[in-house]
């Protein structure tokens, strides 16, 4: 549930910034666009912190379900991405945060 909710959150961040700070004027805005910025920082985020508990040793690197377990991490971190993409781009939240009513 954790790396659900920190994918969601990452993406929603993302995509909020990516809109504030104008970078839709650099990059078309666009349905794909919004998917890859969304999809791309929940996973750089999500892979981020498996090496972060991986090199502190907060994780059980021993245990026999070790790679299932990151997988699985970082699966629900781009499903959390998923689900911030849905809630911005299909609710309308980019055309609000851009000032832009007319991009898709």
């Amino acid at each position: 549930m954790t790396h659900f909710l920190g994918g969601l959150w990452v993406a929603m961040s993302f995509l909020w910034l990516f809109f504030q700070f104008g970078f839709v004027n650099i990059i078309k805005n666009g349905k794909n666009n919004n998917l890859k910025v969304a999809l791309l920082s929940s996973f750089a985020v999500g892979t981020a912190w498996e090496v972060f508990e991986y090199y502190f040793g907060i994780t059980f690197v021993n245990a026999p379900n070790y790679a299932t377990d990151t997988i699985m991490d970082i699966s629900f971190g781009l499903i959390g991405g998923l689900v911030a993409y849905y809630f911005f781009v299909f609710k309308g939240y980019h055309k609000r945060v851009s000032g832009n009513e007319d991009s898709e």
